[in-house]
């Protein structure tokens, strides 16, 4: 909409009636009219959906992408090789017609063809820096055994021996020796392939991991600890340890928070630091981090995304920073409907996520990312056959470093010189593994921060020592000067004389005691395995204990364990305090991986009660009331313990309080008696429970209850006529709840049978009816409970009362209403309204925000309506029915529910 004003208008229409101050005024109603009408639209554009601040186009602060590159397939496997180009292959029927892409250039030519279609492989580097591919095609609805290696010196392909079964969606990882795991995939849609597999490169051969066999999500993150274990990091939300040694096996390791994260990526962002993003349907915004090199590894929260994403990619830059870019945040598997364009960037130093610069186009399910030498981010594929380019802010920074020199091949832990003119401003200098990814996920991604020192015309670096740390292959190396800014990567190939390999292993790293365990005494035992599955014998030296609330109770490990053996650590928990317990047991041993640690959690409570079993009363006659048992609680912990209330299941069973003596607390090395009776109202056994509540962690503390009732006495019982689901209503204030219950005489019982009402809610009536009843013999007969609630009496304020102070939403509603009034204001002063036909538009204009603001005051929000007055109080109440008939009484319980 614009508005044609011309300010000299407004003065001549009022020339003719000589009124220069009404004129005036007209043209200040006409500047306020214009005015409300745009901040009228500018507060109901904000209601419905515009950004209060919009994204900053400068590139030095959220990036830029370039513009689309058409590309002759779609990519959907991307590597980035040796000689800085892009290796990367299409989908489906055309798995087979690779292409290499030149950043230098921006030109792309067709490679090779493999000996087999190549799509939905594993894949990632040898030490030589050629690539691996495992398995792939499903084209015929079967994964295939395949592998073959790609030479980006020769640009050929060469077969290599076929796996043990078809993979489709199989993960490969570089190991610390420079061999090649393969976990996963699928052989057909309903076989997995369970057979972990090592390649190994020295004889082109596979090892088979066949006491490791699981079944594995397709594509799951997997990646190297420090001591040789390989980190299954997702998309399950148990992650676990593989240890490759020997025939190989599994550690159940920590639980992640969320969830189920499929086509969420995971990235390790420094060493053994994890990060995994997004995922799950509908997707999440959720991140969460591990640090796997921990004593006791965990999972925690960082800061959620600003997006939702699932079919996102994960890379790191040299900065040590997690660009994500793409995905979709709608449900289904793959909604193109809610593409995410704008990038996020996560900062490792703060937790926190950055929105950067958008793509033009939607990349999800299919796309790819990887990291290019000169710093930016190649993306590509999903729908579309193109790439883009992003520029991260520190490109527009300033000028960059410059390696000048440096060494092609590096060995671990040895320093090398890298000449640089910059040397004097270089802050940081880091490694990066050349990337390559599919389907979210990179198999090749690692981050090292490398040390270093100044030194006469540059700087003198040394690189990881343990090549679990930096697996041997081809690394990106970056200088970073104090403004952040990256110089362009010099690549090198990183070699060990040897890697560090446990051959140890635990069958879990956690174990948790779920049950509370009572100060001073001892659990049942659990039992953790420690396997040896290297070729020569391991020293065990000792088990430690971090602290005294765990114990061992039985081990059969001795001094030593012999090769491919397996021995077995029962542990107790023995609390000394009441309270959450968090220990470690410390495995001491002649493996390089010394100690293993295994996690203890349990819980220690101080609140018992006796007897331990179940108190049983003996037979009585319905009505009458047993004398009282005892249940003595003791506070054998450290700490006072608040008692905040006692449950009975069933109210045949109540607490006598006149002799009982628990109070509110019970002081640490205190007890007290409850006193419970049994007044049967009801033929045949019965049992109950009695739940104490208190502070104690172990609470609530349960007793079992027992009894029975004879039939041949005179009596009569009462029950809710259908059973226990008919005790309970629910009702809206201003309605009656009706209940029917039935009695029933025993024992040659005749005569009337009187009811009384208590618990009725304020502003409420109970009636029983008919009231007496006559009941005679075993027949039930059948009475009605009604319970009158009455409704409150509220005045129906709509809008005023609904603003609250510093309730932004509320305010703008607010805002609304009264630019509207004044549109209507402004309109009705201006004269010659036929000639201005725009009023009408602006009073349609005024209706229509009118009506969007008092939709709006009645949307969600913390909103503050006058209380109530008079009516029956919401909440939930019991209500008791007792039935006398001479020196009998029975008492039913019934449950109220007002909303």
């Amino acid at each position: 909409m614009s508005i044609d004003w011309q300010p000299k208008l407004a003065f001549r229409r009022y020339l003719g009636t000589r009124n220069p101050e009404r004129a005036l005024g007209a043209l200040m109603l006409e500047v306020v009219a214009i005015v409300a009408v745009l901040l009228a639209v500018t507060a109901v554009w904000l209601r419905f959906g515009g950004h209060t601040s919009a994204q900053s186009a400068d590139p030095s602060i959220v990036g830029q992408w370039s513009s689309t590159q058409p590309q002759p397939v779609a990519p959907v496997h991307s590597v980035l090789l040796p000689n800085g180009k892009v290796l990367y292959w299409p989908a489906y029927g055309i798995g087979n017609t690779p292409e290499l892409w030149d950043p230098a250039t921006g030109n792309t030519v067709a490679a090779p063809i493999a000996a087999y279609n190549i799509f939905c492989s594993g894949m990632s580097f040898l030490a030589n820096g050629q690539v691996l591919v495992a398995g792939g095609d499903y084209t015929t609805s079967v994964g295939v055994p395949n592998a073959t290696i790609y030479d980006y010196l020769s640009n050929s392909w060469t077969e290599q021996p076929d796996m043990n079964a078809g993979r489709w969606y199989p993960t490969n990882t570089t190991l610390g020796n420079g061999d090649i795991l393969v976990t996963g995939g699928d052989v057909n849609a309903t076989v997995f392939d369970t057979l972990p597999q090592v390649f190994q490169a020295a004889t082109n051969t596979w090892r088979n991991l066949t006491t490791a066999q699981l079944s594995l999500p397709t594509y799951s993150s997997m990646f190297m600890t420090d001591n040789g274990l390989v980190f299954n990091a997702g998309p399950n939300q148990v992650s676990r340890f593989l240890n490759p040694t020997g025939t190989g096996a599994w550690t159940v390791g920590p639980t992640s928070l969320f969830g189920f994260r499929d086509y969420g990526p995971v990235v390790m962002y420094s060493n053994g630091k994890i990060l995994k993003i997004g995922g799950f349907d509908p997707p999440t915004a959720t991140a969460e981090v591990i640090d796997i090199n921990a004593a006791v590894p965990a999972w925690a929260y960082t800061q959620s995304m600003h997006y939702p994403r699932r079919q996102a990619n994960a890379t790191i830059l040299p900065d040590g920073t997690v660009l994500v870019t793409g995905g979709s945040s709608g449900p289904g598997f793959d909604d193109s409907t809610h593409p995410v364009y704008p990038a996020e960037l996560w900062n490792p130093a703060t937790g926190t996520w950055t929105v950067m610069a958008s793509l033009s186009i939607y990349r999800g399910y299919h796309s790819t990312a990887v990291l290019l030498p000169d710093g930016r981010v190649f993306s590509g594929g999903g729908l579309y056959a193109s790439s883009e380019i992003y520029s991260p802010p520190y490109l527009f920074l300033g000028t960059r470093p410059v390696i000048t020199s440096a060494p092609t091949s590096v060995s671990g832990g040895q320093t090398f010189f890298v000449a640089t003119p910059d040397a004097a401003s270089i802050t940081a200098v880091t490694a990066i593994s050349l990337g390559s990814t599919t389907h979210t996920l990179n198999q090749g991604q690692t981050f090292n921060q490398l040390v270093f020192s100044q030194a006469n015309g540059g700087l003198n670096v040394t690189p990881p020592a343990n090549a679990n740390m930096a697996p041997p292959g081809p690394y990106m190396l970056f200088l970073l000067n104090s403004s952040g800014i990256p110089s362009t990567a010099a690549i090198f190939s990183m070699s060990y004389s040897s890697a560090i390999q446990s051959s140890l292993s635990l069958s879990q790293s956690n174990m948790n005691f779920v049950t509370p365990t009572l100060v001073g005494s001892a659990s049942t035992a659990q039992s953790v395995n420690l396997t040896n599955l290297g070729s020569t014998a391991v020293s065990i030296n000792s088990l430690t204990f971090s602290g005294h609330d765990f114990s061992v109770s039985t081990s059969t490990c001795g001094s030593s364990l012999a090769p491919n053996s397996t021995c077995q650590i029962s542990i107790v928990e023995q609390p000394k305090v009441s309270g959450p317990l968090n220990e470690t047991l410390s495995i001491s041993d002649s493996d390089p991986s010394s100690p293993q640690v295994l996690a203890l959690t349990g819980t220690g409570k101080g609140l018992s009660a006796s007897p331990t079993g179940t108190t049983t009363f003996a037979t009585y006659a319905l009505g009458t009331t047993s004398p009282a048992k005892p249940v003595t609680l003791s506070n054998v912990g450290t700490v006072g313990i608040t008692i905040n209330g006692l449950t009975y299941s069933n109210p045949e069973f109540s607490n006598n309080t006149a002799t009982s003596t628990c109070g509110t607390s019970l002081a640490a090395g205190a007890n007290c008696t409850i006193n419970v009776v049994f007044t049967p109202n009801a033929t045949g056994a019965q049992s109950g429970t009695l739940s104490i509540s208190t502070s104690d962690p172990g609470s609530p503390t349960v007793v079992k209850l027992e009894g029975n009732v004879t039939t041949n006495q005179t009596g009569f019982s009462i029950a809710p006529a259908g059973g226990s689901s008919s005790a309970s209503a629910t009702v809206t204030a201003g309605q009656t709840a009706t209940y029917s219950l039935n009695v029933s005489g025993a024992g040659g019982f005749s005569g009337a049978v009187n009811f009384a009402c208590s618990g009725a809610p304020a502003n409420s009536s109970c009636s029983v009816s008919p009231n007496p009843l006559n009941v005679s013999g075993t027949t039930p007969a059948a009475v009605t409970v009604s319970v009158v609630t009455q409704a409150a009496n509220t005045t129906a304020w709509r809008y005023f009362y609904r603003l609250k102070p510093f309730d932004g939403g509320r305010y703008l509603a607010g805002a609304e209403i009264a630019l509207s009034l004044l549109i209507f204001f402004a309109m009705s002063q201006t004269q010659a309204a036929s000639r201005w036909r725009r009023s009408y538009v602006l009073r349609a204009l005024a209706l229509v925000i009118l009506a969007t603001s008092y939709a709006g005051c009645g949307g969600s929000g913390a909103s503050s309506m006058p209380t109530p007055t008079g009516g029956t109080a919401t909440g939930q109440y019991t209500i008791k029915i007792t039935a006398t008939s001479g020196a009998t009484s029975q008492v039913v319980s019934l449950n109220l529910t007002v909303k």
